[in-house]
């Protein structure tokens, strides 16, 4: 969906993607950020409380169970986005940005959020424990974010397109023979 400049927007396209079927079901963040990448975009950068809304509800991510699972202490994690923290802060809310490189600003951090709370895994080993950000359930199911370690189970990730994101190379080529076929049936004689 396009967040048009006429209803206030940026006019960037996004989408909600979910792995393809797969014996695990779920992505970590550096995958994430890689296929976002791969399909001509980068993972979301909600720079503002407006942009994080029309996201949110235009792609229906609160609603749409399959991109939620519910871990061990039985809270909701959503759909990976692209805020990362660097190595080196002191604090859980310093040294974040965006994979962009835009500016770090408005944050949306549920209640009790950026914490750090999760186990000391790689790729930092300071008092970095969760670097990622992702969408997050704190009690209603308006849009907050949480702060996780990369390799999270989550289901699904937002990607982000500064234009409208061209069709995979395999549904152009499908579109292509079917064409071909339309046009060699209509010169084929007798028809």
């Amino acid at each position: 969906v396009q967040w048009a400049s006429a209803a206030g927007g940026n006019d960037h396209w996004y989408e909600v993607v979910k792995p393809g079927p797969t014996s695990v079901g779920h992505i970590y963040w550096p995958d994430a950020r890689d296929a976002a990448i791969g399909r001509g975009g980068y993972l979301a950068t909600l720079t503002s409380r407006a942009e994080e809304l029309f996201v949110y509800n235009a792609l229906q991510i609160g609603t749409t169970w399959d991109y939620w699972f519910e871990d061990a202490a039985r809270n909701w994690q959503g759909p990976w986005l692209g805020g990362f923290q660097t190595p080196g802060a002191r604090w859980p809310y310093e040294n974040w940005g965006w994979v962009t490189g835009e500016a770090w600003g408005d944050t949306d951090w549920a209640s009790g959020e950026p914490n750090d709370a999760g186990p000391e895994q790689a790729p930092f080993f300071e008092n970095d424990n969760e670097q990622y950000l992702q969408f997050f359930y704190n009690g209603s199911w308006e849009p907050s974010w949480n702060d996780i370690i990369w390799n999270s189970p989550v289901r699904a990730y937002v990607v982000e397109y500064d234009a409208k994101p061209v069709p995979e190379p395999a549904t152009v080529l499908l579109l292509g023979f079917g064409l071909g076929w339309l046009v060699k049936a209509r010169r084929m004689p007798g028809k």
